[in-house]
């Protein structure tokens, strides 16, 4: 990676919305001529690191945008998911990654807020926390019921990957003892149900 690269990149990006930034205003969008300066700098920052997959030098950038530019972009929470899955991964178990995992859940909750889809996000969300957590059993129930509210608000347009996962937290569940036989079956009928309308 070369770092002068970035560090002496043309002031011109500063002011260039780069493809996926523009999104409707909302309440965080970026609103004068200082704050835009600012913004188009983070976002200039925290991109040329991602590009390079130099996710912890960019996630400061990244982090004030998340917090001071909620609604300036929605690809600012798919590549936040990116960074913070690579952060989860490579942590070892204890409390820096839990914290980490719990940011992602943060992110897609804040994706969600200022930009809707919440169908397409839940059934996303819900494959994280069954990844990174289906061992914790409230956690599993929480990641299942994520799923299927996903599974109801999306119909024929879910996501194949929510389907399997949706029926992999219900059978953890079933073998867990908290949900029935007649649920998995339930869930069976669902999944193949929405599969056929695919179809």
């Amino acid at each position: 990676m070369h770092v002068s690269r970035i560090v002496f990149l043309p002031a011109l990006l500063i002011f260039i919305q780069q493809l996926g930034f523009s999104q409707p205003y909302s309440a965080n969008h970026a609103t004068g001529p200082s704050e835009n300066l600012r913004c188009g700098e983070l976002i200039s920052t925290y991109r040329e690191f991602f590009k390079y997959k130099e996710y912890i030098l960019g996630k400061d950038a990244w982090w004030t945008l998340f917090h001071e530019f909620p609604g300036e972009s929605e690809r600012l929470y798919v590549d936040g998911v990116t960074m913070y899955r690579h952060f989860i991964e490579d942590a070892p178990d204890g409390p820096w990654r839990d914290a980490r995992i719990d940011t992602l859940m943060l992110i897609y909750d804040q994706r969600m807020a200022h930009f809707g889809g919440e169908g397409n996000i839940l059934g996303r969300k819900g494959c994280d926390l069954l990844r990174y957590r289906s061992a914790d059993k409230d956690q599993l129930q929480s990641a299942y019921g994520m799923l299927k509210q996903s599974l109801e608000i999306q119909g024929a347009r879910s996501l194949e990957v929510v389907m399997l996962n949706y029926m992999a937290a219900g059978l953890k569940l079933n073998q867990a003892a908290i949900i029935e036989n007649s649920q998995v079956l339930e869930d069976y009928l669902l999944v193949t149900g929405l599969l056929d309308q695919q179809e």
